[in-house]
């Protein structure tokens, strides 16, 4: 699955898991401040960024307060105050978790348009997440031409989710011709990162195009058979009237007298 990083609260960088385990206890390679050692330390660098109206740390004050991060109470309603603020200074980031919020009804009242709009503004940006959740809302509303488009986008990023929803739309025909070729492409890609979907469908294509193939041999045996059968009818009609003669000229009763 898609390793969304780590973000580093001293300087507000993002940093793959690797590199930040690899850093370890360490001062910052980027900033060189020393690692917090408490949860209050850290939650007052993040709001000291916060003050100076760094976007990437509002929003990631905004997913504290989201999931209780920092000693923090949690709660959406305050999340998505934070994250609306941090959308006007222009984080990507915000863009798609408010949106998730608008999506869900949590924190703020459910509106599938705000929704979509935040996802767009993220996708439009090149944001792969943020394509992907346009594309499943879409999708929702069978806009499958679109969503296709957007789904296509996230899974040339290598996200794990666009992927597996490509090789459905390829399955499946939707917003695209059915191509079972492209459907196994996208699904092994998923299915390489761990997605369970994507080894699902798979386990189930071997199996659909294992019944296939029992069918179609089935078919050709069934096929050699009747032309056997057929042979044999036209070694009959084959025979001409000399030797129906012949058969007629023999007794019913058995061999000629002499």
């Amino acid at each position: 699955m898609n390793d969304e990083g780590v973000f580093l609260v001293c300087c507000c960088r993002m940093v793959c898991r690797s590199c930040h385990d690899k850093i370890g206890s360490d001062a910052c390679p980027f900033c060189r401040l020393p690692c917090t050692e408490t949860d209050a330390e850290e939650l007052a660098r993040l709001r000291r960024h916060v003050e100076n109206e760094v976007p990437e740390a509002i929003s990631f004050l905004g997913d504290a307060y989201r999931t209780g991060d920092f000693g923090l109470v949690k709660s959406d309603k305050k999340a998505a105050k934070i994250y609306r603020r941090a959308v006007e200074l222009g984080s990507v980031d915000a863009n798609v978790a408010l949106g998730v919020l608008y999506v869900n009804g949590t924190g703020v009242k459910l509106d599938k348009k705000k929704a979509a709009r935040l996802y767009r503004a993220a996708a439009d940006r090149g944001d792969a997440l943020g394509q992907c959740n346009l594309a499943v809302l879409l999708d929702s509303e069978d806009r499958f031409e679109e969503a296709f488009a957007y789904y296509a986008l996230a899974a040339d990023q290598g996200y794990t989710s666009g992927e597996h929803n490509l090789g459905v739309c390829y399955k499946n025909g939707e917003g695209t011709d059915v191509d079972l070729g492209k459907a196994r492409y996208w699904f092994e890609r998923a299915a390489a990162k761990g997605d369970e979907d994507a080894i699902n469908e798979l386990e189930h294509m071997d199996l659909e195009e294992e019944e296939e193939a029992r069918f179609h041999e089935s078919e050709r045996s069934r096929v050699d058979e009747d032309e056997g059968d057929e042979d044999d009818e036209s070694e009959w009609s084959t025979i001409d009237d000399d030797e129906l003669d012949d058969v007629d000229d023999v007794p019913l009763g058995g061999a000629a007298s002499p």
